[in-house]
């Protein structure tokens, strides 16, 4: 398949691998890639009046900053007819992570279909022991699961989920 007909969105937990997963198949597939979370830091920033980067300079910091904000306008657009994975896809993102919610996926999947690419829903599984306690981020990981079209096991290092995304970058560059 044609990469630049390609959709990958990568979703899971929290701490599983999303951001590796992205950065990878960005990379193999040479596509473009973003997180959900930066879509909704720049509408964030928008919405105040923040110059560009704001949000994400702060957080570097302290990733706790502007966590609130962010959570509830990822939920506000996250209900609404544009959720960050659209917004993504419209603007040139071909590879996407952090979708939470089963209602973003669907409309993403849309404005694939809308756009005429081909999407690829990714789940990293394996590593849902190490998300954070007591938080949920926000996320419908059951109804996600079962949507993915493509399951990658992160059972051990970042280079060996690097490694499986590599064997699936091959697949896809064949299919």
């Amino acid at each position: 398949m044609a990469g630049n007909l390609l959709v990958i969105i990568v979703s899971s937990g929290p701490r599983t691998g999303k951001s590796t997963a992205r950065a990878a198949f960005a990379r193999g597939l040479r596509l473009r890639g973003t997180s959900t979370s930066e879509v909704i830091a720049g509408v964030l920033e928008q919405e105040r009046g923040l110059a560009r980067g704001t949000v994400a300079a702060a957080r570097a910091v302290d990733p706790e900053l502007w966590r609130g904000e962010l959570r509830e306008v990822g939920d506000r657009i996250g209900a609404g007819p544009t959720p960050a994975l659209v917004r993504a896809i419209d603007i040139g993102f071909r590879v996407v992570d952090g979708c939470r919610r089963a209602g973003e996926l669907d409309a993403g999947l849309r404005r694939a279909g809308e756009l005429g690419l081909w999407p690829v829903v990714v789940w990293i599984a394996g590593r849902e022991a190490d998300a954070t306690p007591g938080r949920t981020d926000n996320t419908e990981a059951a109804r996600l699961r079962e949507r993915a079209t493509l399951e990658i096991r992160n059972d051990g290092t970042l280079a060996d989920l690097e490694q499986a995304i590599s064997v699936q970058i091959e697949a896809l560059r064949a299919g």
